[in-house]
């Protein structure tokens, strides 16, 4: 797939310009984003945290934004899902731990980091349902070692999860034990547009984005593994086999569930329908 002409060269295709897009940066999200990456012209990325790439949507910055999951519950805008993509779980994911010093069962104190909303709110579903366990929760800033030395636990995401692992055994993979809780995914991600500018040809290079991606997964992982003390081989298997990036019933079930439950906790206000861009 020569991508560049996939975007830039059909004739019904209206220019895009330089939209503006909110993305994050992590391994995970990588195959979603190679695609855009590599095109020229289409979009203009703004790599930002999670919790940010909510906000700018909101705010109207961007018109594209791959956003927490929580945050689409939580009502920040008039939001449309792009359907069939997301960033999802099935069991274990190696890349959203809670790690702990002692015993998770004698937790008082929770290292959190403000930017991983979708995980907080899992990590305090699984601790309340499975664990009945109350700790308090700090915020902290986003060092492994400094969040172990603040708290007994410590909530870790994406690339630092990854990394801990090798040095700190003593953890617990919340997506396995939402897994094992639901029996359904959990979907970290999804891809959102404003209602009114969300269109056919952004679906259709977020799908092309992605289609690319999947076929360069060699080259993500020896790339990223140059710049992050991770072995190509530890990529390769965090994307081919613990991450999943098709919304389909499933998932869309396993989201459900999440909202119900931080819903009944009181993290969110109402339990949001998904609302998805359909085809004029």
């Amino acid at each position: 797939m020569d991508i560049n002409e996939f975007f830039g060269n059909k004739k019904d295709a209206q220019p895009a310009g330089q939209r503006p897009v909110a993305v994050s940066a992590s391994l995970a999200v990588a195959p979603l984003l190679y695609g855009l990456e590599k095109s020229s012209g289409a979009y203009r990325l703004i790599v930002d945290n999670p919790a940010a790439c909510s906000r700018r949507l909101k705010e109207g910055e961007v018109h594209l934004a791959l956003i927490p999951s929580i945050d689409y519950a939580q009502g920040k805008g008039s939001w449309l899902i792009v359907p069939d993509l997301c960033v999802a779980h099935s069991g274990a994911s190696k890349s959203i731990c809670l790690f702990f010093n002692e015993n998770v069962s004698r937790l008082r104190t929770v290292a959190l980091n403000k930017n991983t909303p979708s995980e907080e709110i899992l990590l305090k579903i699984l601790l309340n349902e499975r664990y009945q366990s109350l700790p308090e929760f700090i915020y902290t800033e986003s060092d492994p070692q400094k969040m172990l030395s603040a708290a007994d636990a410590a909530l870790m995401v994406g690339d630092a999860a990854l990394g801990f692992q090798n040095t700190n055994p003593h953890y617990i993979d919340l997506t396995e034990e939402w897994y094992d809780f639901t029996g359904l995914p959990f979907v970290a991600s999804l891809w959102c547009g404003n209602e009114l500018l969300l269109n056919l040809r952004d679906v259709e290079r977020l799908r092309a984005s992605f289609a690319f991606g999947q076929e360069q997964m060699q080259s993500i992982c020896e790339n990223w593994a140059k710049s992050h003390p991770l072995a190509v081989s530890d990529c390769l298997d965090v994307l081919n086999r613990k991450v999943y990036y098709t919304l389909k019933e499933e998932e869309q079930e396993g989201l459900k569930e999440y909202f119900r439950y931080a819903f009944y906790l009181g993290f969110i206000d109402h339990i949001p329908d998904l609302h998805f861009w359909q085809e004029p």
